[in-house]
C-alpha cells in the first residue's frame, strides 16, 4: 500500500513533470520534446520502482523528494541556461566531469554530438542508481553516461582511472581523462578554492553559483557575478550571465582556466 505522504510526493513530481513540459512547449523544439518524452518514462518508472521496491518509507521520501526538487523551476532555468549555450554554438566538450551532478536530471537536453562522455560525480550514494536508471537510454549507447559515487575533491583532472558498475553489477576499471569540467552547485562547496586549484590550465569549465544564503549547506555564494569571477580565476571567459530567479541571483561563467 502507497502512504498518503509518498502519495503526496508522486503527485508534486507529476506537477513539476507538467511545468517542464510547458516549459519546453514554449520553446517549440521538436527535438527537445521527443527528449522530454523519454525523460517523463524514465522518471515515473523510476517512481514505480521506488515504490515497489524494500526501502523504508524515510528512504522513498528522499528519493521521491531529490525527484522533484530536480525538476524544480530554479533548476529548469539554470541548467537550460548552459544547456542553450553548449547546444547553439560551436563547441565540442568531449570527456565530461559533471561535478555535484546530482540525479543529472537533464543531461539528455544536451546534443549528443557535443559531448564523448559523460561522469557525473556526487558523493551521495542513495541517488546514484535513480540517476542511471533515468538516463538509461544514454548508458546503453556506449556509456554516453555514467554516475560515480565520489567526493569531487578526490578525483584526478588530469588523467584518472575510474571504477565503474556495468547494469549487472560487476566493476570495471577504466581510464578518464576529462576535458570539460562543470559543476552547478559551487555555492555547496566548503573547499572550493583546494577544488579550483587541483584543475589544471587549458580546462574548460562550465561553472554557476547564487547568492542564496538562506540555507545551511549554501556555504560558498557569491554576492554577484564579479565576485564569482574572481573566485575562479579564469583566464578566457566565452560566456557571462545573471539569472533572476524566484529566491536569488544565478550566476554562470564559462571559460579556460
Amino acid at each position: 500500500m502507497i502512504k498518503k505522504t509518498t502519495i503526496d510526493e508522486i503527485i508534486q513530481i507529476n506537477l513539476k513533470l507538467n511545468e517542464l513540459l510547458s516549459f519546453l512547449l514554449n520553446r517549440n523544439k521538436n527535438e527537445e520534446l521527443l527528449k522530454f518524452q523519454v525523460l517523463q518514462r524514465r522518471i515515473l518508472k523510476t517512481l514505480n520502482q521506488i515504490n515497489n521496491s524494500k526501502l523504508n518509507i524515510e528512504e522513498k521520501i528522499y528519493l521521491y523528494k531529490s525527484i522533484k526538487d530536480s525538476l524544480s523551476g530554479n533548476q529548469v532555468k539554470s541548467k537550460f541556461n548552459i544547456i542553450d549555450f553548449v547546444n547553439q554554438n560551436n563547441i565540442y566538450l568531449g570527456n565530461v566531469y559533471f561535478c555535484c551532478g546530482w540525479l543529472g536530471t537533464f543531461v539528455i537536453f544536451f546534443e549528443e554530438e557535443k559531448y564523448k562522455r559523460i561522469i557525473n560525480i556526487d558523493k551521495d550514494k542513495r541517488i546514484k542508481k535513480i540517476s542511471e536508471d533515468i538516463n538509461r537510454d544514454l548508458i546503453i549507447k556506449d556509456w554516453k553516461y555514467k554516475h560515480l559515487v565520489e567526493d569531487i575533491i578526490n578525483l584526478n583532472y588530469v588523467d584518472d582511472k575510474l571504477k565503474l558498475n556495468r547494469f549487472d553489477g560487476t566493476e570495471i576499471e577504466i581510464n578518464f581523462s576529462p576535458d570539460t569540467i562543470i559543476n552547478t552547485s559551487c555555492e555547496h562547496l566548503n573547499n572550493f578554492d583546494d577544488w579550483i586549484n587541483s584543475i589544471p590550465k587549458e580546462k574548460l569549465l562550465i561553472l554557476q553559483s547564487n547568492n542564496n544564503d538562506s540555507f545551511e549547506d549554501h556555504i560558498n555564494i557569491s554576492s554577484s557575478l564579479e565576485e564569482f569571477k574572481k573566485k575562479i580565476k579564469l583566464k578566457k571567459i566565452i560566456y557571462e550571465n545573471t539569472i533572476k530567479l524566484n529566491d536569488c541571483e544565478r550566476y554562470t561563467v564559462i571559460g579556460y582556466k
